[in-house]
């Protein structure tokens, strides 16, 4: 298969550092971390959502929602709904106005611009609580219109694929329609993929970056929660995700420093956390 990307300087490795932690991406859209870095779990919850996970240094964010009409109402659940909590206003809207302010679209530049100082880009995990084949049409329609911002993959008659780089990266979670999304001749987001059977399924990496278990699997296949014997199957999990170019992740931790310690020992890209700020002083 064949990969274009559409800048005017193409380069094989397109890199932004962060702390510690470097992210890069491929021309066939791969995803690698020289360390672990943090998932802001929820981020909706927080004090000051987005804003405290860019702050922190989170690479990735976590939006729940559900659609309404022509909108993505963010809620964990259809009682938190409120008509001021959407997508564009506390995610797409503020990530646009600073997308802008440090220079827009730079052909140049890692990732096609910047979002933040530091210039690594982010991931924006939208976790799909209504049917996904109802509410991805209306997320593609709204992240068409932040030119520049979000990354874009689009795959031709001839098989060819070009991918146009963006500093927000945009994976679907929780009811994703996968064979919609697959079959898609052009989108702004990919998947979340599951651990193992996505993995194993030969899909490439731009169209899922991430792959994600809950923790409570990956201690069943431990035999349980004892640190010994969760180590080789972390490892394992984290390394075959690596090996494909995606983000590894697990859900539904401990939140606490043994556990984001035995993550980070493990090579997990992402670490969960509903504590960026914690997360933060902990990877630095």
């Amino acid at each position: 298969m064949r990969f274009v990307i559409n800048t005017t300087l193409v380069v094989l490795f397109s890199i932004a550092s962060l702390a510690a932690a470097e992210v890069t991406t491929t021309p066939d859209g791969q995803l690698r971390l020289t360390a672990s870095m943090g998932h802001s779990h929820n981020d909706y919850y927080q004090r000051q959502p987005l804003t405290l996970a860019l702050d922190a240094e989170m690479l990735s964010i976590e939006a729940d929602v559900f659609v309404r009409g022509d909108e993505l109402f963010v809620a964990h659940d259809e009682h938190e709904i409120r008509s001021h909590r959407t997508l564009r206003r506390l995610y797409l809207d503020p990530l646009y106005t600073r997308f802008e302010q440090r220079g827009g679209k730079q052909t140049d530049a890692p990732f096609g611009g910047s979002v933040r100082p530091s210039g690594t880009p982010i991931v924006l995990m939208v976790d799909f609580k209504s049917e996904g084949s109802t509410t991805w049409p209306v997320l593609e329609q709204q992240l068409a219109q932040y030119p520049g911002m979000i990354r874009h993959v689009a795959t031709h008659t001839d098989g060819s694929v070009s991918i146009t780089p963006g500093p927000v990266i945009v994976a679907v979670s929780g009811k994703r329609p996968i064979e919609m999304m697959t079959n898609a001749v052009g989108r702004y987001s990919g998947i979340d993929g599951r651990f193992p059977d996505d993995l194993n399924s030969n899909r490439p990496a731009h169209l899922m970056p991430m792959v994600s278990c809950s923790f409570s699997t990956l201690s069943r296949k431990a035999g349980g929660n004892r640190v010994d014997n969760l180590r080789p199957v972390l490892n394992r999990f984290a390394r075959a995700t690596a090996e494909q170019g995606r983000l590894a992740r697990v859900w539904g931790t401990p939140d606490n420093q043994s556990t984001w310690r035995l993550m980070r020992d493990a090579r997990m890209q992402l670490i969960n956390t509903d504590q960026p700020d914690k997360m933060k002083s902990f990877l630095e």
